[in-house]
């Protein structure tokens, strides 16, 4: 029996899985970079400032978005929640046109200076 052909259509089968199994990954980490880099200047702006303005204008100066931004102040605490979306590469494959990011920190005030916490509990 001539065994080139099972090759070939195997072959053509498993090409199409490889390439969103690439897809997917390039997308993921995508994300995660997407993730880390907004997380890295959230944690820079509020090193520089905790005035609820001047947040949002250096928000807005880096290219996110400040619809979604909320800001509360509590005695010596503040909170911050916002979320940027960004354009999937692939996921449109799927209908996934977005991906969403959130952060929620909370920062305290102390003698020492500030602490910049993620906040798992919300407002």
């Amino acid at each position: 029996m001539n065994k080139k052909g099972q090759s070939l259509t195997i072959f053509i089968i498993i090409l199409p899985v490889i390439f969103i199994s690439l897809a997917f990954t390039y997308d993921y980490a995508t994300i995660i970079n997407e993730q880390m880099k907004y997380e890295g200047v959230t944690k820079t702006i509020l090193k520089s400032t905790q005035d609820e303005e001047e947040i949002k204008d250096l928000y807005q100066k880096n290219g996110y978005s400040t619809n979604n931004f909320n800001y509360k102040l509590d005695e010596d605490k503040i909170y911050i929640q916002n979320n940027y979306k960004f354009k999937s590469t692939f996921g449109k494959i799927i209908n996934i046109k977005n991906y969403n990011i959130k952060i929620n920190y909370v920062v305290i005030n102390t003698n020492n200076g500030i602490i910049i916490e993620e906040n798992k509990g919300g407002f």
